[in-house]
């Protein structure tokens, strides 16, 4: 047999499982976002967002101070993410599913990746 990784998307953080799909949904219910994921790369917990179209560059900064927020009163603290990344939309494999190995690593490649996007790249 080959060990091929955890079917679900839980992590372990310091002794804590941390359900990823947990963060997500708390995320997706914040106002103005369309979509998001979390995922756990070089040892640092990131949340990903897409804003609806609708939602203003200038308003982004205060939206995700409320999504931060929301964050805050939905999860334990062990479950906050380190940084929230804003992106134009969310990497697909061909089956439809994230593609969370193509979400950026460092905000070095973040920027590099959005570059050309209007909306302005922050985090938390």
């Amino acid at each position: 047999f080959r060990y091929i990784g955890r079917a679900d998307a839980q992590v372990k953080i310091d002794g804590f499982r941390v359900e990823l799909e947990e963060i997500a949904m708390c995320l997706n219910t914040s106002y103005g976002v369309e979509a998001s994921v979390a995922a756990y790369k070089e040892k640092v917990l990131r949340a990903y967002i897409v804003w609806e179209s609708d939602v203003g560059a200038e308003d982004i900064k205060h939206l995700q101070a409320v999504a931060s927020r929301k964050l805050e009163i939905c999860l334990p603290k062990y479950m906050l993410p380190k940084e929230l990344l804003t992106l134009p939309a969310l990497p697909l494999t061909q089956n439809g599913k994230v593609d969370r190995e193509s979400l950026p690593e460092a905000q070095e490649e973040f920027e590099r990746l959005t570059h050309n996007n209007s909306r302005p790249m922050t985090n938390c």
